[in-house]
């Protein structure tokens, strides 16, 4: 979003207060509530936009990037942020969902084993950086192992698993015809949303979350999840090594000392 569309948002956030149940949910974010994309579901249009106008009045998780969006601070401000549910390799092989990886590399704050441990356990995350926002506002992911490793710079490069629920997994052409739909209804979210002055792609992701969904499948192997809380995710953080495209298996990685 260029500088005068956000301060547009900002002057209008300012102008009004969030109702009781958006701001039950903020409070719940910033003490590790149970706030969940179904609670963010149920809520009416009205308390969903109020959401969304009492959070980007927050500050964005700080981290190794300044990526001071109005995603980043709706994220980790409305409840809806929150580190993944984490089991060992064996537990997370048992589970059903969508396996996808995400590898990441060294920048100029943190080693990548750090920011894969940041991913595991900071409450509020920074969820555009590095890969800024090619496919959207998120975390990207591969579902195929490979393809992650290639986004690796070196062997430091770290890699992360997780496994998303298949039910809240939705596709980008169903949010394309939402989108399409939406924009023409004066009542919905998005269109409210529109009206603000809010990016593209944060109105897509939170009309995503919305609905109830935490990652969209971009349908060429690629998941963007949308916030992390709710997946599942593995406590093994792998090193890249000397593994490269087309390398496909997990347990041939060696575990990042």
């Amino acid at each position: 979003m260029g500088s005068g569309g956000q301060r547009s948002v900002k002057s209008r956030a300012a102008g009004g207060g969030a109702t009781t149940v958006a701001a039950a949910a903020t409070s719940a974010g910033s003490t590790g509530g149970t706030f969940s994309v179904s609670d963010f579901q149920k809520m009416s249009v009205d308390d969903q936009f109020d959401l969304v106008q009492k959070s980007i009045q927050g500050k964005a998780a700080g981290s190794y990037y300044t990526w001071d969006t109005d995603y980043q601070r709706f994220i980790n401000n409305s409840g809806l942020d929150g580190a993944p549910n984490l089991v060992d390799d064996k537990t997370l092989d048992s589970m059903s969902g969508t396996e996808t990886f995400r590898t990441t590399n060294e920048n100029r704050a943190f080693p990548g084993k750090a920011i894969a441990v940041k991913t595991q356990t900071d409450d509020k995350l920074l969820y555009n950086a590095g890969g800024q926002e090619w496919y959207g506002k998120g975390l990207y992911s591969a579902t195929n192992l490979g393809s992650s490793l290639a986004y690796g710079d070196n062997a430091k490069a770290a890699v992360m698993r997780f496994k998303v629920d298949d039910s809240k997994i939705v596709s980008t052409s169903v949010v394309d015809m939402w989108e399409f739909k939406e924009a023409r209804d004066k009542n919905s979210l998005y269109h409210k949303l529109d009206n603000a002055g809010y990016d593209p792609d944060t109105k897509r992701a939170i009309l995503t979350l919305s609905k109830g969904y935490t990652a969209i499948d971009n349908e060429k192997g690629y998941l963007t999840i949308l916030t992390r809380k709710g997946v599942n995710m593995s406590k093994s953080i792998k090193q890249k090594g000397n593994a490269s495209r087309g390398s496909g298996n997990w347990n041939d990685l060696k575990d990042y000392k």
